[in-house]
């Protein structure tokens, strides 16, 4: 039954994934790392050992952020939403142990080689575009 829709394929590009984040940094419910984030750090925490400084890569409004906080761990926060970004300044600004917040994307992650001892990339892997999957790798790992 169509209903006055037209099928279609989706013609992902960076200006739509943008777009999409900064849509979904406005609704807090559906953020992955506010339902199960505690519960994946923990989880995390059982299986590696964390290493200050975290990079919280894709950090959204800063849920997962504000657990690596409260565990004393040291983290930057970066993530291509102003929206989320400014709703994480906002209630974490204050804390010595927030490292920065930086707008910016996982395949130009704005930091010197070798700045963090942990990444979490929650979450994100799937919204980026094909060609750019090796690129975030790489710059992860660098």
């Amino acid at each position: 039954m169509n209903q006055g829709f037209q099928v279609h394929d989706l013609e992902w590009n960076s200006e739509k994934i943008t777009r999409f984040w900064s849509y979904e940094s406005e609704r807090a419910d559906n953020f992955f790392t506010r339902m199960v984030g505690r519960a994946l750090f923990e989880y995390v925490q059982r299986q590696v050992s964390v290493k200050s400084p975290v990079l919280d890569l894709g950090c959204g409004p800063g849920y997962l952020t504000q657990i690596l906080l409260e565990n004393g761990f040291e983290t930057m926060a970066v993530d291509l939403s102003l929206t989320g970004l400014i709703e994480l300044q906002e209630r974490l600004g204050r804390s010595d142990m927030l490292k920065g917040v930086s707008v910016g994307s996982s395949s130009q992650i704005p930091a010197r080689d070798g700045s963090f001892g942990s990444v979490f990339f929650i979450e994100m892997i799937e919204h980026l575009l094909p060609h750019e999957i090796a690129r975030t790798l790489q710059e992860i790992h660098r």
